[in-house]
């Protein structure tokens, strides 16, 4: 709605690039941590996707949308992606003897330049929320 009362106002360039994103095509992806939970057999209760993670399967539902079905919806995320970045900022002192305090903006500045090259530039395989073919193509 908001959109449609700025339509016919000048933004520029900005109008072609907001519909050059909406054609772009929407990759389905699975999230690394997330647990659906059901009372019954999920086949029955959702449209299910293969993924790439043998006997493992995906709910077609955003996730957002399968809470409104009645399943709950776990993300333990969380946990795992904490002990992620303790083991890589304990390795990162083991090879450089510098200890990484991970939340100092000194030491991780929230707007590297070098960071943002590299998003830039695609190479994200492996980045959570980075890696899809979608958002290595943005």
């Amino acid at each position: 709605p908001e959109l449609r009362e700025v339509a016919a106002e000048d933004h520029g360039r900005l109008w072609e690039l907001v519909e050059a994103l909406d054609e772009l095509p929407f990759e389905a992806a699975m999230h690394p941590c997330g647990l659906l939970v059901s009372n019954g057999g999920l086949l029955e209760r959702t449209p299910m996707a293969p993924t790439t993670v043998d006997n493992i399967a995906m709910s077609q539902f955003d996730k957002e949308d399968i809470e409104d079905t009645g399943h709950p919806k776990i993300d333990i995320i969380g946990v795992r992606m904490q002990s992620a970045l303790a083991h890589a900022a304990a390795e990162i002192e083991r090879v450089t003897g510098e200890p990484l305090d991970l939340d100092d903006p000194a030491q991780v500045p929230p707007d590297d330049p070098a960071t943002y090259g590299l998003i830039s530039s695609g190479d994200t395989l492996g980045t959570f929320q980075l890696e899809s073919p979608g958002q290595r193509e943005l």
